[in-house]
């Protein structure tokens, strides 16, 4: 056989093959999703760790579901707290990881699973969020010639190997199953939005479906973690300016 007759031959394969690779790059949501279960996995095999602030925070969150029942949304005092002396807790500690856990709790699962749950979601949203970041800088940083249809798949791969990194981040996952702190692993499942819809903002051509995002984010992250919205303006601008 021919070297030209062989070409006619393979040359109809590779539709095939491209279609194959256009379903695989469709799927990353779903990879991303496997390739995270082994982080999820003591949630099921154990339930909550023994973590050094885990119980404290679900003590917390009964006390807000509480206040919670009786329509009172934004509580600003904890009487029960102190020794009975009464605490503004509230007032000062963000309470948007609680309120996280207490929405899961009005769908209909215990306050247990519920703050299990919101563990959950902040791994599984810190992922997702990495991996849209990760494709928007993998895609401003691909040659002119890669350009084109293959760009999403081009970038796919590395920006889901970027987000199972961030999954399996050591202080990530210390904060959830050593630390037990709620808040800041909360933090950390939003920032990746945040330097996400933020670049995006600046940076795209129709900048006003990111103007949401951001702001939603931004605020998400004053309600979750107060410590980290501080640290976070230089870090953001100073990757805005590169």
């Amino acid at each position: 056989m021919t070297i030209t007759a062989w070409s006619r031959r393979v040359v109809p394969l590779r539709p095939e093959k491209k279609r194959l690779s256009d379903r695989l790059d469709n799927l990353w949501w779903f990879w991303l999703l496997v390739l995270a279960l082994p982080a999820l996995w003591p949630f099921y095999s154990e339930g909550l760790t023994r973590s050094f602030d885990g119980g404290l925070h679900l003590l917390r969150l009964s006390l807000l579901n509480d206040y919670v029942q009786q329509g009172i949304f934004l509580p600003r005092w904890t009487p029960s707290l102190i020794l009975g002396y009464g605490y503004p807790l509230y007032n000062f500690y963000a309470p948007g990881a609680y309120y996280l856990a207490e929405a899961l709790h009005l769908l209909g699962m215990s306050l247990y699973h519920a703050f299990c749950g919101a563990f959950v979601i902040q791994i599984l949203g810190a992922g997702y969020g990495l991996y849209f970041l990760a494709r928007d800088l993998f895609s401003a940083e691909e040659a002119p010639s890669r350009a084109g249809k293959n760009k999403g798949h081009a970038t796919s791969i590395p920006a889901l190997i970027a987000a199972v990194a961030y999954v399996y981040t050591p202080y990530l996952l210390t904060n959830v199953y050593i630390r037990g702190a709620i808040a800041e692993a909360g933090a950390q499942a939003l920032l990746p939005w945040i330097f996400w819809s933020m670049r995006r903002l600046v940076r795209a051509e129709q900048p006003d479906p990111y103007f949401f995002p951001a702001t939603f984010t931004l605020a998400a992250l004053a309600l979750t973690h107060n410590i980290t919205l501080l640290f976070l303006p230089p870090i953001l601008l100073l990757f805005l300016l590169l």
